[in-house]
């Protein structure tokens, strides 16, 4: 588990393997690191282009109704990414 902290919201936990597709993206380490304030702005761009590219595909109408429906990028970025705004808009760092 990687546990998101910053004064500007609060924490966000979520599995290594998810939070990693998240730093890999900004380009952090998994283990241990930090997203300075000054760097929010350019982390949420990154973030707002992948979850434009990861737009589902919608189904057609005769899927099977009990068919495993994928989580998307988005879904899952949504708190670290309502964290990451909070902190652009106060001027805080984002730790993990």
């Amino acid at each position: 588990m990687i546990t998101f902290t910053s004064k500007a919201a609060a924490s966000v936990s979520m599995y290594e393997e998810r939070a990693k597709k998240i730093l890999d993206l900004l380009q952090k380490d998994v283990s241990r690191g930090v997203i300075p304030a000054a760097e929010t702005a350019d982390a949420i761009g990154t973030i707002e282009r992948e979850i434009e590219q990861d737009v589902p595909q919608v189904e057609g109408e005769n899927d099977q109704p009990d068919s495993a429906v994928p989580v998307s990028f988005a879904t899952r970025v949504y708190p670290f990414f309502a964290m990451l705004r909070a902190a652009h808009a106060g001027g805080h760092d984002i730790l993990w």
